[in-house]
């Protein structure tokens, strides 16, 4: 029987960064190294360099430290569904199974795999103190507290947890800084400031080929210039204004976004291609030099292009915009959900098999203690790093190899910085070294972590019916929305349908789906005061 099925998980608040290593604290629990043996059922890490989490040096020396015996079990990556199914059908389970999203691994997620008698409830061993690392985070952190439990105040997996909201920043606004330079123009702030500068791109031949071929804004998804809707305090989903939910492509600050695309459209400010573009092709319009702006990932796109057009074309810059407003005394909204540090449905749990559940609680917790947070990011010192006046890096040999190695490579035997599994307390600044080839991206995801999160942080706490009804709401009308908003902006339907648009969502199916969303909201926030935290 096919026990996993598709869902979504809504991502609930976090306003709190945590800071660095120093926000560790100081050790509150030592393991004792009487020793045991615990078994590990994990998705392999996906890297070339270390195939087995039983290979990885980090993990070896917290075992060494904490006398606890680990090993890992790794199913096929193609045929982990297959292989996690057939371990949960003969009911033989491991100490303890991550797993990156629980909905889609089980029928029911964490709420349907406890009931099923599968796993063990981990709240009394959090908030009863039996996990003073983890829950000390958790305490830093309030709404993160909040985030990782069930409807009903349970607390079922333990996930990863990172330092910092520019970890999350991994998409956003990408222009050529180069054609800034030479335009003589300032990154953009307004929409005013945008098209303009667009306008310019356009109009005053940036790419210095005497042909008016340059595209000003290009992209392959039309949903990724949907993050400007932010500019208008409006999204493609629902937020919070005035006390109450709303949707917000049925708002009129969304139609004024849309009015405003349109614009851009009709003056050939937008690549005429958006809608069908494949991500290759946009890839090739930018290394020729005719795309002046777009919206896209840190590494596969900004770091991609940096990389490649080094030896080409050495002036080739780009800079991360920060997400724009309407007018200079506005205020800035973010589009994307920065402030969510914890992992989310994405975690370890204990199962029932465990003989030793204290034991598997002990590790578990020691991977947030400042002595493994060292370990797991940063390696062991003078192999792969090294403190200089009281700051932690990686050796010179890993970041600037003399046989042209890459740090991931040099560092893939021993902690996976740029991975946040197993599970661990994750630090900005060791994934930031690693991930970053180039310092316009770390630049960049801590412009794109600011703004206000008004539009991304409504907490929900959907029932298993709420979810399917949802879901059941959303595939039609998703459809419908996205379908309208590319014919809106290419003009192929007028601006002047916007309500008969509007009345069509509302017959789909969108008062029903407020209601669950307002129902779940608040069962959040009641939760919420149960634990006394404070959100929206």
């Amino acid at each position: 029987m096919k026990l996993f099925k598709k869902a979504v998980i809504i991502a609930l608040a976090l306003a709190l960064a945590l800071t660095t290593l120093a926000g560790c604290g100081e050790e509150v629990i030592s393991i004792d190294g009487s020793g045991g043996k615990l078994t590990y059922w994990a998705l392999p890490s996906g890297t070339t360099w270390c195939s087995s989490y039983n290979d990885l040096k980090s993990l070896q020396v917290i075992s060494e430290k904490t006398g606890i015996e680990v090993e890992f079990i790794h199913p096929s990556s193609s045929r982990w569904e297959e292989q996690f199914n057939i371990m949960i059908a003969s009911g033989e389970y491991p100490d303890i199974i991550f797993q990156n999203n629980w909905n889609n691994a089980y029928n029911g997620g964490l709420p349907g795999i406890y009931n099923d008698g599968i796993i063990i409830d981990l709240t009394e061993y959090v908030d009863g103190g039996k996990m003073p690392n983890f829950k000390k985070l958790l305490d830093e952190n309030p709404l993160s507290n909040l985030n990782i439990r069930t409807d009903d105040g349970k607390i079922f997996q333990i996930g990863t947890i990172r330092d910092s909201a520019a970890m999350n920043a991994s998409t956003g606004h990408q222009i050529r800084k180069d054609w800034l330079e030479k335009l003589n123009i300032d990154v953009p702030k307004t929409m005013t400031d945008w098209y303009n500068m667009l306008t310019a791109f356009k109009t005053k031949d940036p790419n210095g080929n005497g042909e008016a071929d340059e595209i000003p804004y290009g992209d392959f998804t039309s949903q990724n210039f949907t993050n400007f809707a932010a500019a208008y305090r409006t999204s493609t989903s629902y937020y919070k204004k005035d006390g109450k939910l709303v949707y917000g492509p049925v708002t009129p600050e969304y139609k004024a976004f849309i009015t405003e695309m349109n614009k851009w459209y009709k003056e050939g400010l937008i690549d005429p291609e958006f809608a069908a573009i494949s991500r290759a092709n946009l890839s090739a319009k930018v290394t020729t030099d005719k795309v002046g702006s777009y919206t896209y990932y840190i590494g596969s796109a900004m770091g991609s292009y940096l990389t490649a057009m080094a030896d080409s074309n050495p002036e080739f810059d780009l800079v991360g915009a920060p997400w724009p407003v309407c007018d200079a005394d506005g205020v800035q909204y973010n589009p994307i959900d920065v402030s969510t540090l914890d992992s989310g449905n994405s975690g370890a749990v204990v199962t029932t098999k465990c003989k030793d559940p204290n034991l598997a609680v002990k590790y578990l917790d020691y991977l947030f203690s400042e002595e493994a947070t060292i370990i797991q990011n940063w390696g062991v010192e003078g192999e792969t790093y090294e403190v200089v006046d009281g700051q932690y890096k990686y050796l010179d040999s890993i970041m600037n190899n003399p046989e042209g190695k890459q740090p991931t490579e040099l560092l893939g035997k021993t902690i996976f910085p740029s991975l946040g599994a197993p599970v661990k307390y994750w630090l900005y600044d060791a994934y930031s070294q690693v991930q970053f080839a180039w310092p316009q991206q770390k630049e960049a995801t801590q412009v794109w972590a600011q703004g206000e999160n008004d539009l991304t942080t409504i907490g929900l706490k959907m029932t298993a019916e709420e979810t399917d009804r949802r879901s059941q709401i959303l595939t039609d009308m998703d459809t419908y929305r996205a379908e309208m908003y590319t014919k809106f902006i290419i003009g192929k339907e007028p601006l002047s349908k916007w309500d008969e648009y509007v009345r069509k969502m509302n017959e789909m199916g969108l008062p029903e789906l407020m209601q669950i969303y307002e129902t779940a909201h608040e069962r959040y926030t009641k939760m919420a005061k149960d634990l006394g935290v404070e959100v929206k």
